[in-house]
């Protein structure tokens, strides 16, 4: 167990207007030795509103009656105020009308002070602070995959070079997949051939790209048209320059195959600092196939250009007259 003077201090507001219950609850917490708490007491509604708006707390408690106001109605201001605290209802009665309401009301908990012992009161706060944290990383996870679908999705709609399409996209997959450095491969048209079209990342690339340690990795999928994911790329044999992997800190690899029907027409991988979850593939996943019908889109059009222009070239340059007439003549 750390000593008490490493642990985080817990800031904890106390709403309650009974002086004897506030003394009690305080020692309640004194009785806690598995962490610090820093309590602050508010005798009043007014008075918890004015510190809740004062200063960010961890927990908020609040005895449900506060003289002729209601701590439902204080948990509902404090809310409208910007207070993310998860806050726990007190109460004198277990009465389970006020349960309901409370958990109506978004409140945390809801505890009873006559059952109220150290250990139920330390488990309910910090209870309500991990569910409070894991729904703060919920959203921003949320958040961070909007960003990416929309970065990728704003890059695909552009009327660029494919290089430049890919690049943009490689970025955000860097930006967004915790990778430090990401790659779009094209396919060559067979299940041998790659041409690495765009990278991005932190991780400073190999003296010689198309020697990217991912190269066979991405083959592999090339040929099984199947995700792959490896979080110890070190003691993995298909990995090479292993002196760049270790140089670099790598440590995980994972990759998507670009599939239109029957074909593959690229792979997209990743490589990171640290464990790459499944989640990971599934978040490739997401975009893999506007990928692939973009490339396979810009090749398409490039190749029609190509023969338009091969076309132009030999008219343009021959001598003999070329005149076109119908089935009629």
């Amino acid at each position: 167990m750390p000593y008490a003077a490493d642990m985080p201090i817990i800031k904890v507001l106390l709403v309650e207007d009974d002086e004897e219950d506030y003394v009690l609850t305080r020692e309640l917490f004194s009785e806690i030795h598995s962490k610090r708490f820093q309590v602050d007491w508010a005798k009043s509604f007014s008075q918890g509103c004015e510190a809740i708006r004062r200063r960010p707390y961890d927990v908020c408690l609040i005895d449900y009656r506060l003289g002729p106001d209601n701590g439902l109605e204080l948990l509902q201001a404090a809310v409208k105020e910007g207070c993310e605290a998860p806050m726990i209802i007190l109460t004198g009665q277990g009465e389970r009308e006020v349960d309901l309401q409370a958990m109506a009301a978004g409140a945390a908990d809801y505890l009873v002070k006559g059952r109220l012992d150290s250990g139920l009161l330390e488990r309910s706060i910090r209870y309500a602070i991990e569910r409070k944290r894991a729904a703060r990383r919920a959203a921003a996870e949320q958040a961070r995959l909007a960003a990416f679908g929309e970065a990728v999705g704003l890059a695909l709609t552009r009327r660029d070079s494919l290089e430049d399409i890919l690049d943009r996209c490689a970025k955000a997959m860097a930006n967004s997949l915790h990778g430090v450095l990401a790659g779009i491969w094209v396919s060559e048209g067979n299940d041998k051939d790659l041409k690495l079209i765009a990278y991005a990342g932190e991780a400073r690339a190999p003296e010689h790209i198309n020697k990217h340690p991912s190269v066979p990795l991405n083959l592999e999928i090339l040929s099984s048209r199947k995700p792959l994911l490896i979080n110890d790329l070190l003691s993995d044999s298909r990995a090479i320059n292993q002196d760049w992997i270790r140089r670099e800190g790598i440590t995980a690899y994972a990759g998507y195959p670009l599939v239109l029907e029957d074909r593959v027409v690229g792979v997209m991988s990743i490589l990171a600092r640290g464990v790459l979850e499944d989640g990971t593939l599934r978040e490739m996943a997401s975009v893999a196939n506007g990928i692939a019908l973009c490339i396979d889109r810009k090749r398409s059009a490039q190749a029609l250009d190509a023969s338009e222009f091969k076309y132009r070239s030999v008219v343009e340059n021959i001598k003999e007259v070329i005149i076109q007439i119908n089935e009629e003549g």
